[in-house]
């Protein structure tokens, strides 16, 4: 069968799955694309778009589909919130300022 069939839509147990976060708070802002593993537990997810947005964990807000995704280390948040390859996960939360210092505009 050709490469182009529908068949690549299946995510395999191997592949990353690409999400590109939102930053609610400054809609302006491009979205942050991650790969996130398939295994990935909702902890790894949020330490990853912390990471990548520079929300800090502890005010970070990760919604997708209207639903929160809840901070817990166990389980597949990928399976369990039906994370799909390019979607869009909406990140709440204020980014820590780039310096940690006053900007002087």
């Amino acid at each position: 069968p050709e490469s182009g069939s529908g068949y690549q839509k299946l995510v395999t147990m191997a592949d990353e799955i690409t999400i590109h976060l939102s930053l609610t708070s400054s809609p302006s802002t491009p979205r942050v694309a991650i790969s996130v593993p398939p295994a990935a537990t909702a902890a790894d997810l949020r330490k990853l778009a912390s990471e990548s947005t520079r929300v800090p964990l502890s005010s970070l807000k990760l919604i997708y589909r209207g639903r929160m995704i809840p901070a817990k280390e166990g389980g597949n948040v990928v399976s369990e919130m039906k994370l799909e390859d390019g979607c869009v996960v909406h990140v709440m939360g204020k980014p820590a300022a780039a310096g940690g210092g006053s900007d002087g505009a």
